[in-house]
This record gives C-alpha cells, structure tokens and sequence, in this order.
C-alpha cells in the first residue's frame, strides 16, 4: 500500500491528465479531447465523387480555385486524408457521420449500424431537431439521420432535406440544394449540418471528361459561396467551424467509377478552416474518414461512445 500526501495526489492526478491529452491512443482521442473552445456550429460539406488528382492533388489548382484561394487564407489543407472503407456514397457518409468503417447498401435501403453526431450531439444537449440537419442532393443519404443501434434508433434524430422530397425521390440540383441551405440558416439557424453536393459524382459516370471536370469548378464556387454566405450571417460569424472533404475519389486510372482501394478511390481532400483551427497551414498527417466524425465531437463538446475515429488535432490551433 502506497501513502501518498495531498500535494503528491495532486501532482499525480496532474500528470495523468496531461498525458490523456497528449496521447494519440484512440481509445483517448476519438471523443474525449474537447479543443473548440470558440466553435459554436459545425458544417461538414461534402463534393461527392471527385478524385485528389483534380482537387489539391494538382498543382495548378485550376478546378477549385477559389477553394484553394479561401483555405490558403483561413484554414488547413490535409495533403494525406483518405477513405480506407467502403469508396462509396452511403458507406463514405456514414463513416464520416459516425465515425466507423461500414458497408451498407449504396442505393439508400439501410440504415448505419452505429448511432450518428447528430444523435449523440441532440441526446447530450437536449436541443431541438431542428438544430441539427442533413442537407443533400442526392435523396438516399436520408439514411444518415437514423441508425439500427437499438438503443438509438428512431430517436434523437436530425431534420432531413434530402433530393426533391426525400426517399424514393431521386436526386436534385446542387444549386437548389445550396438554395435550401441557406434558407435552413435563416430559418432555423442550425448549429451541426452535413451538406452534400453531388454533381462531380454522376458526371464522372457520365464519362465525359469535360463535363467531370466543369462540375467540380461548379461545386468548388458553390460551396465557397455557402461559406462566404453564412460567414455574413451574425450568427455564424467567427464562430462557426467548416469541415470540407469528399465522400470518396474515382480509379485511378479511370475517373468513370469507383468503390475499390486504389490509390484514387481512397485518396480524397480534407480542408478545415474556422476559429479553433489553424490558418495559412498545409499538413501531411494520415488522417482518415472517421475522424471527421471525432473531430466535430471534439469541437462540439460531446461522447461519441461508438466512434473509432481520432481527433485531427494537427489541424487545430497550438
């Protein structure tokens, strides 16, 4: 039996703590180092389906100028951010949602496994569902509000736009869709929102090349527009963190598909920007899909219990 005096408590209970903050087990990390000290919103934007080699990959930057311009500026770009699970749409959004690798149906017939950041961020604070939403234009990610854990399904659950109208209703236009979102701001004012563009998507299945390429200047205009908008709004303003990435790339050496572990498939673009990140920054720190997921947890202030997701904390201020 060890006697230790108070001060000596105390100097151990000190040097514990310090080392579950610094530690990169992620058993620690995933939800329980809280960093955002000024973020008071979260938005996960998503351009679906397009390749790193089109995006920051290139050098030029010729495809998404301006949010190269923006990240240059304000935020962080991660140089070696990749999906390892399943390189598709519904499969890529849940792991960034919940914050686990899983392989569900692609044509929006199942539910996640794992309860979301919406479901724990509503059960923590009690907030209203209209706080929280998922804002997207293809219609089968509707599954992102909802789980078959059985202790959460069908309850603590986020608002839903989602195609046209919902399930079953096909996909609609990402400038509609970016109507939609800036409408849900003034309306409701949403403090956790995922907001998915789909265009690169099918135009890369289109297999034309030109109209694969154009699509992706058209989402990267569309979502710098979303962020100068709702920067302009006194609710966000400098409080308000972004999240930019894709749900999955295309082949290599094929941009008209995709779902395989190649190198195009996997490698995707991650940008943060926001007032607990960084700024004039570019890192080359493996991160991964499901960090997404523990990160916004980190900046938000809650548990995700079921998260194997770590906290991106190089993309954080030091």
């Amino acid at each position: 039996m060890f006697n230790y005096t108070k001060l000596q408590l105390a100097m151990l209970l000190l040097m514990s703590l310090m080392v579950c903050a610094c530690s990169r087990d992620a058993n620690l990390t995933n939800t329980q180092i809280y960093l955002g000290d000024k973020t008071k919103h979260v938005f996960v934007i998503v351009m679906d389906g397009a390749r790193y080699s089109e995006t920051f990959g290139d050098s030029t930057h010729r495809y998404v100028p301006q949010l190269y311009s923006y990240f240059t500026q304000y935020g962080v770009i991660a140089s070696a951010f990749k999906n390892k699970g399943q390189t598709l749409t519904n499969a890529s959004h849940a792991a960034m949602c919940a914050g686990v690798y899983q392989s569900i149906d692609n044509g929006g017939n199942t539910l996640p496994a794992q309860p979301s950041a919406f479901q724990y961020w509503l059960q923590t604070y009690n907030r209203d569902p209209s706080k929280a939403w998922v804002i997207t234009s293809k219609d089968k990610l509707h599954v992102l509000g909802n789980t078959t854990d059985a202790t959460y399904q069908n309850k603590y659950l986020p608002r839903l736009n989602c195609g046209p109208n919902g399930i079953n209703s096909g996909y609609r236009d990402d400038t509609t869709t970016l109507r939609v979102a800036k409408e849900i701001l003034v309306l409701h004012q949403p403090e956790l929102v995922l907001l998915q563009f789909k265009e690169p998507d099918p135009a890369g299945h289109s297999g034309n090349l030109n109209h694969y390429l154009n699509s992706i200047i058209t989402t990267d205009s569309l979502i710098v527009n979303f962020i100068k908008y709702t920067e302009s709004l006194p609710a966000y303003a400098g409080s308000t963190s972004y999240l930019i990435t894709n749900d999955h790339g295309r082949h290599t050496d094929d941009f008209v598909s995709h779902g395989d572990a190649c190198e195009g498939c996997q490698h995707i673009m991650l940008l943060a920007a926001g007032p607990d990140f960084a700024s004039h920054k570019s890192i080359g720190t493996a991160y991964e899909t499901p960090d997404i997921a523990a990160t916004v947890a980190s900046l938000l202030h809650f548990q995700m219990p079921t998260c194997q997701g770590n906290v991106m904390l190089d993309l954080f201020k030091k």
